[in-house]
């Protein structure tokens, strides 16, 4: 489904930019349809850039990516925002997704309007995807603050949900929970995998749960992957 040929990213920092973080060395990587990879590695090692880079929220300095073998690079603005409804992000804080000004209904809604949904088809989808990661439709009228931390990240997963995707990028999602609620959340998405066929990217640090979510496991260290 996805795949990163030779990529690289380089980060510059300090005064006058001369720091030079090198991010991602040289990655390739392959992910196919319907399975789970679970990227692994110490903070810093490079995981969440080069999951960025897969979603083309930022741009590899060398390298490519490929969507359903699509060349990323070769699309048109017009083409790849419409491309981006197939691949969406789970980010690790899951406050960064909401508006704190905005009631949680209008934060699910917000891809919809965006990509032409009318407001009962709106309203349809919004309730469908609240069921189907435990939320009742109480919790649509709150604001983020009033959510508790497994709550707003059911939240996040309905979100990143919204326009049926075909590929998610779950950036360390369980990293500021409780273990009870980290399970309930592991479980959800898993669930959401067998259901939906999605084609999961699964970063974290732990590896007993990389070992319990992956299908593959890969491992990076110092922006390389090392292991497969």
């Amino acid at each position: 489904m996805i795949e990163g040929k030779g990529l690289r990213k380089v980060f510059k920092s300090g005064i006058f930019g001369g720091k030079v973080v090198v991010a991602v060395d040289g990655v390739n990587i392959r992910i196919y349809e319907g399975e789970t990879v679970a990227l692994v590695g110490e903070s810093g090692s490079g995981k969440s850039t080069l999951g960025r880079l897969l979603l083309y929220l930022i741009r590899p300095d060398e390298g490519k990516v490929l969507f359903e073998g699509v060349d990323l690079a070769k699309l048109k603005r017009k083409e790849l925002r419409k491309l981006r409804t197939k691949m969406q992000l789970i980010p690790q804080n899951p406050e960064d997704a909401f508006d704190p000004r905005w009631r949680l209904y209008s934060s699910l809604a917000e891809p919809l309007r965006i990509h032409g949904f009318g407001r009962e088809e709106e309203r349809e989808r919004v309730l469908e995807l609240a069921k189907a990661v435990g939320l009742k439709e109480e919790h649509l009228s709150r604001y983020p603050h009033e959510l508790s931390g497994g709550e707003l990240q059911r939240a996040v997963i309905a979100r990143a949900l919204a326009l049926s995707p075909k590929f998610i990028v779950c950036d360390e999602p369980t990293s500021m929970l409780d273990l009870s609620t980290q399970a309930s959340i592991v479980r959800l998405l898993m669930k959401l995998q067998r259901e939906m066929g999605l084609t999961i990217l699964f970063i974290t640090h732990d590896v007993e749960l990389a070992e319990f979510v992956g299908d593959r496991i890969l491992a990076m260290e110092n922006g390389k992957v090392i292991e497969s």
